[in-house]
């Protein structure tokens, strides 16, 4: 019986190597799952500001817009000068452009060179009344986007008489 556990104590003397590579790999696994979660919580971070931008910027918009409104005594279907002049401190580049027009309903379309983002404004009438319109801002991350990073929609309430060469 002695000579048997002298000889099981004789073989512990050491770590043996399928122990080390055991450790290892266990340290990798562990080591990999901590930098894919750090990975994934930085894309999360990424897209959150994104979005977090993306709606700033179209609430910027609605509020440049609700002041065109202030500031001009247009009606819904004569609209288009109130919203093309809502940027006139940008460059031409910069400013809002029409892309369409069906009935009293139009669209328009920017880009935001500070974040590098396109916005697209349609306007279109809510109601029977003619000086009640919904307004729909869109941000787009790429112009070739079909998915916006931010929506923001509101109602604008337009002056009742106009005048298209104010």
């Amino acid at each position: 019986m002695k000579k048997s556990l002298r000889t099981v104590r004789l073989n512990e003397y050491g770590i043996s190597l399928v122990e080390v590579i055991t450790s290892i790999v266990i340290l990798f696994i562990i080591l990999i799952s901590i930098f894919t979660l750090l990975t994934q919580s930085a894309k999360t971070t990424k897209n959150s500001e994104n979005i977090f931008n993306a709606t700033y910027i179209a609430q910027s918009e609605i509020e440049k817009t609700y002041e065109a409104v202030k500031s001009y005594n247009f009606t819904a279907p004569y609209c288009k000068n109130a919203i093309l002049n809502i940027d006139k401190n940008e460059q031409a580049n910069f400013k809002y452009t029409l892309i369409s027009e069906n009935n009293c309903s139009l669209t328009f379309e920017k880009y935001h060179q500070q974040t590098n983002n396109y916005i697209i404004l349609e306007i279109a009438p809510k109601t029977s009344y003619s000086y009640i319109s919904s307004i729909l801002i869109k941000v787009y991350e790429k112009k070739e986007d079909t998915r916006p990073k931010a929506q923001m929609q509101s109602t604008l309430e337009w002056m009742a008489e106009h005048n298209e060469n104010k």
